[in-house]
C-alpha cells in the first residue's frame, strides 16, 4: 500500500494535498518536556479533520520509539486522540513501545503524519499462480491438497486445490502455457444472479451477491460439497468442454456423489441440475457401518483414477478397493467382492453400470499392513493398481504398482506389453507424438521417497525412460490424494502439466 502523507521531526513545516483537498498546520507539531510531571507533550493543530498518525521517532536511527496515536480526527476519534477538535495534546511518558525508558528521550522528535490516503499497488497473498508456499502454515496434520488438474480439448487447463493450509479451495482456469485466465472458485462475480443461484448466495439490495457459508467455523464459501468441512471435493476429468464434475469424497462423507458446474464458474439453481448421483450406480459401493452402530465401517479407499474412453460414453474407474475401517484407519482388506484391490473397471456413462475391464490375479494381492507396505512402496493410501490412460486408438495404460510396471491393454482388456517402472502414480498420453508420460511416487511417515516424471518416446519398443526428472523431493503425502499429470499438445509441441500436493503445478515443454 503507497501512503501519502506530511511528515514532521520536531518543528518541521510542510504542506500537502491530502484526497484532493489542500491540507495546512495552524499550529506545527512541537514536542516539549514538562519539569513538574517529568513527562512530554505533542501539540499540533490541523485546518481540517484528517487522518493523523503520530509517533516518537529517533532522528540518528530514522526509527520508531513510540507509537502514540492513529485514526481520524472526528466524532469517531480513538483516543488518545481527542474527538471532534483539530487541535490535539497527546501525552509521552518517555517510554517505547516495550515500556523500557527512553534513554537520550530529550534526542528524540515527534513525527506526525497527517493526510494519509490509500492507493492499491499489488495484492499481497493473492497470487492465481501460486497454491503453496511456505507461508501457508502447512504442517503434518493441514488439509491443504491439490485435488484436481484436467486439460480440455479447448486449450483450457483447470486446477482445484486449497488456496491455503485450511482453505478455502480455488479453482482455476489457465491456458495451455500456464497464463492465468480467471477464477471459477470462489464464486466469480458480475455474473448473472440467476445463474448464480445454485452456489447458495446472499443477494444484496442492488443487485450483487455474496457467499452463504456452510459453517462459521469453517471458510466455506458455498452451501454445495463442493468445500465441507475442510475435506475438498476432488475434481473428476470428463470429455464435456462445458462442465466440470466434482465427486465427493468417501473416506468422512460416506458417499461418492457427483456434482457439476459450468466452465464459466455459474451453476445450475436446482439441485436435481448440478447433482448427478453416485459416481456408480450399480453395483453400487458398499458403504456405511458393518453393523449398526458399529464404528467398523465398510469403505472404498484408494487414490481415485478416471479417464473418459474415446467414445465418451464410458469411463475407466481404477485405484479403488473395499476395505472395513474403523475411524479412517484400515483393519481389513475386503477380497471377496465386486470392488477388490488390484481391478479396472469400464462404467458406462449413461447408466453408471460397472464392469470389470482387468483384473490382478486375487492371490497375488498382499492384505497385511506390512506386506503392503513393501509391495507398493509406501502406506497411507496405495493400491495395488494407480493411474489409467486411453489412446484415440483404445489402448489402455494401467499403472500396475503390485509388479512394478505400465501394463498396456487392448479394448478387450488382453495385455499387448509390458514397460516396467517402479511404483508408477498416474499416466498421460501425447495424441500428437505418441509419447508416454509417467509419475512415479513412493514414501511413507518415514520415508518421504520422491516424485519423479518419466518420458517414453515410443511406448511399442521402449524398455528405458528417455528422460527422467525429479519433480519433488517428497512423494508421501498424508491426503489420500495422488500425483496429476495431463498432456497439452500444442503447435509448438507438448506442454507436460505435472501436480502434487507438496508442491505447486509445474509445465514441462
Amino acid at each position: 500500500m503507497r501512503r501519502f502523507f506530511v511528515s514532521f521531526l520536531a518543528v518541521l513545516l510542510s504542506q500537502a494535498a491530502a484526497v484532493g483537498q489542500t491540507l495546512n498546520w495552524v499550529q506545527k507539531p512541537e514536542l516539549t518536556f514538562n519539569e513538574r510531571n517529568k513527562n512530554w507533550t505533542v501539540t499540533f493543530e490541523l485546518d481540517s479533520l484528517v487522518d493523523v498518525e503520530v509517533a516518537i521517532v529517533d532522528p540518528g536511527k530514522s526509527t520508531v520509539v513510540r507509537h502514540l496515536a492513529a485514526g481520524v480526527l472526528g466524532p469517531k476519534t480513538p483516543p488518545p486522540l481527542v474527538a471532534n477538535s483539530r487541535v490535539q495534546k497527546i501525552e509521552w511518558d518517555g517510554k517505547d513501545d516495550y515500556k523500557n525508558p527512553v534513554r537520550n528521550a530529550s534526542n528524540m522528535a515527534v513525527r506526525v503524519r497527517a493526510g494519509m490516503s490509500v492507493e492499491l499497488e499489488q495484492i499481497v497473498g493473492g497470487d492465481p499462480y501460486a497454491y503453496y508456499s511456505e507461508e501457508m502454515g502447512d504442517s503434518d496434520h493441514s488439509p491443504w491438497a491439490i485435488s484436481g488438474l484436467e486439460a480440455k480439448s479447448d486449450g483450457k487447463v483447470y486446477v482445484w486445490g486449497h488456496s491455503s493450509n485450511l482453505g478455502p479451495p480455488a479453482l482455476r482456469q489457465y491456458d495451455v502455457d500456464g497464463n492465468y485466465l480467471q477464477t471459477l472458485f470462489p464464486m466469480p462475480a458480475g455474473k448473472n444472479v440467476n445463474t448464480m443461484l445454485g452456489w447458495g448466495i446472499n443477494i444484496r439490495p442492488d443487485g450483487t451477491y455474496t457467499p452463504k457459508f456452510n459453517k462459521l467455523t469453517d471458510p466455506s464459501l458455498t452451501t454445495t460439497f463442493l468445500d465441507t468441512n475442510l475435506h475438498m471435493a476432488r475434481l473428476l476429468p470428463t470429455a464435456d468442454q462445458d462442465h466440470l464434475t466434482f465427486w465427493q469424497t468417501g473416506l468422512r462423507s460416506g458417499s461418492f456423489d457427483l456434482m457439476t458446474i459450468s466452465t464459466d464458474g455459474t451453476i445450475a439453481e436446482d439441485p436435481a441440475d448440478h447433482l448427478r448421483g453416485p459416481l456408480v450406480k450399480n453395483p453400487p459401493f458398499v458403504l456405511g457401518p458393518v453393523e449398526p452402530s458399529s464404528h467398523f465401517l465398510n469403505s472404498i479407499l484408494g487414490p481415485v483414477f478416471v479417464c473418459p474412453a474415446p467414445d465418451r460414453k464410458s469411463f475407466y474407474l481404477s485405484g479403488v478397493y473395499a476395505s472395513t475401517t474403523i475411524y479412517g484407519s484400515v483393519r481389513k482388506i475386503k477380497m471377496d467382492g465386486f470392488w477388490r484391490d488390484g481391478q479396472v473397471w469400464k462404467v458406462d456413462m449413461k447408466t453408471r453400470t460397472a464392469k470389470v475391464f482387468f483384473a490382478l490375479g486375487k492371490q497375488d494381492i498382499p492384505l497385511i499392513r506390512k506386506d503392503r507396505d513393501s509391495a507398493f512402496g509406501g502406506l497411507n493410501g496405495y493400491a495395488a493398481i494407480h493411474g489409467v490412460a486411453v489412446g484415440e486408438d483404445g489402448h489402455v495404460f494401467v499403472c500396475d504398482r503390485l509388479n512394478r510396471r505400465i501394463i498396456v491393454l487392448d479394448d478387450q482388456g488382453k495385455t499387448v506389453r509390458e514397460i516396467p517402472v517402479e511404483y508408477p502414480d498416474a499416466i498421460a498420453l501425447s495424441m500428437k507424438t505418441g509419447a508416454l508420460y509417467v509419475t512415479t511416487r513412493q514414501g511413507d511417515y518415514h520415508r518421504h521417497g520422491a516424485l519423479k516424471l518419466l518420458k517414453y518416446d515410443n511406448w511399442r519398443k521402449d524398455k528405458q525412460p528417455a528422460e527422467v526428472i525429479e519433480v519433488s523431493k517428497t512423494g508421501y503425502t498424508r491426503q489420500q490424494t495422488h500425483s496429476y499429470v495431463v498432456v497439452c499438445d500444442t503447435a509448438k509441441g507438448s506442454n507436460v502439466w505435472v501436480a502434487y500436493t507438496q508442491m505447486p503445478v509445474r509445465i514441462y515443454g
